[in-house]
């Protein structure tokens, strides 16, 4: 494994255009979330990359490895870590992940040459970005399983419905396992950093043009309401008005006035002129760079993504309830579900959803009309 694989780099043209530190791919939630409450402009923009991903031992292993020994800036991160905090993957693993860790403690202290307290203490710090989930065994048992370990990594990902396992071992590939390497990290975190990017600026732009032109209405409803106010005064009242008026034109020093004032807003738009001109041509540059990057980068995530396979009602409510944590109602399941693209033909989905739930072992029904996932179901997750 090289540096690369795993090292949050900073070859990348948002870096060089200053973009990354003031919008940074963390926010990408929150622009995820705002959109989510809009639907006009989530058609807009589309949808935001959302990869949910089983990840094993090998990609922790190579994780800590670069962080205590690799590691110079304590704020660095890995390509997957910086994808994670951005949303851009969901991070899925069974509680066999956790043995595993704890297996090889001793082997990446070793190598890392600092304590085991520390190694623990880093694996502490990037479980937190882990949903752990306890999948039910197969029945009957696979034929295929080739390493006997690798199997509770599977079936997270066909009982959760995850895209595909974010794995080095090559055993999941002969066991029939969707994979992902880990080199896609870097693509995954290219995209995200570039959309935060693309999503600030088109947003600002969006809302910049609609309070100028709710200014420019503005105006032009408060010059109709002046008029309006004028042609209900009497005549006298009009005739003083037009005299003001016509006195203000022809009065040699209010024109001198008039005439300054616009001469003085000339030179000052002429001497802006410039200035904008150059901000909206770098405006402009950023927004390139930062949409090219991202139409890329995705581009490349999907050439690499393993066939889309179609999630049953159930796999999908058992992925929701295990991200939300808290209790969901059977209508707020429903809801999630048909964003994330779910198609049902009941006349009745909610009393299907609920016999669903009912009759799979993994929910648990907390208070009438709540569901979430069986607390020996994420017993891992701490």
């Amino acid at each position: 494994m090289t540096n690369s694989d795993v090292v949050s780099t900073t070859a990348n043209p948002l870096q060089n255009a200053g973009l990354n530190s003031a919008m940074p791919s963390d926010q990408l939630p929150r622009l995820r979330e705002f959109l989510s409450t809009w639907p006009a402009l989530k058609e807009i923009f589309g949808d935001l990359l959302r990869l949910q991903l089983g990840i094993d031992a090998s990609v922790v292993n190579a994780e800590l490895r670069w962080r205590l020994a690799k590691r110079r800036d304590p704020a660095a991160r890995t390509g997957l870590n910086e994808a994670i905090d951005s949303g851009a993957v969901v991070a899925f693993a069974p509680p066999a992940l956790e043995r595993e860790i704890q297996e090889h403690v001793g082997e990446i202290a070793e190598y890392a040459h600092v304590p085991v307290d520390r190694v623990l203490q880093e694996w502490q710090q990037f479980r937190k970005r882990v949903h752990f989930y306890d999948p039910d065994p197969s029945t009957p048992p696979e034929p295929d399983c080739v390493d006997p370990d690798d199997l509770p990594y599977k079936l997270v990902c066909e009982q959760l419905g995850a895209h595909a396992v974010y794995s080095r071992d090559h055993h999941l590939r002969q066991m029939s396992v969707p994979v992902i390497w880990v080199r896609l990290d870097l693509t995954i975190r290219d995209y995200a950093r570039a959309s935060s990017v693309r999503l600030t600026l088109q947003l600002g732009t969006g809302f910049s043009f609609m309070i100028g032109f709710g200014a420019l209405v503005g105006f032009v409803k408060a010059c109709r309401a002046c008029l309006r106010i004028l042609g209900q005064l009497p005549n006298w009242a009009k005739l003083i008005v037009a005299a003001g008026a016509l006195l203000v034109i022809v009065h040699p020093k209010f024109r001198v006035m008039i005439a300054d004032l616009f001469q003085s807003g000339r030179r000052q738009f002429e001497n802006l002129t410039p200035a904008l001109g150059e901000a909206f041509d770098t405006f402009m540059r950023q927004l390139a760079v930062a949409d090219a990057t991202a139409k890329n980068s995705y581009t490349e995530i999907l050439s690499k993504l393993p066939a889309t396979r179609k999630r049953s009602a159930v796999v999908m409510a058992r992925s929701i309830c295990l991200l939300n944590k808290e209790p969901l109602s059977l209508k707020e399941i429903e809801a999630r579900m048909r964003k994330e693209g779910y198609v049902s033909k009941s006349r009745d989905f909610k009393t299907y959803l609920w016999r669903l739930l009912r009759n799979d072992g993994r929910f648990v029904e907390v208070y009438p009309g709540h569901w979430t996932i069986s607390a020996e179901r994420v017993a891992a997750s701490g």
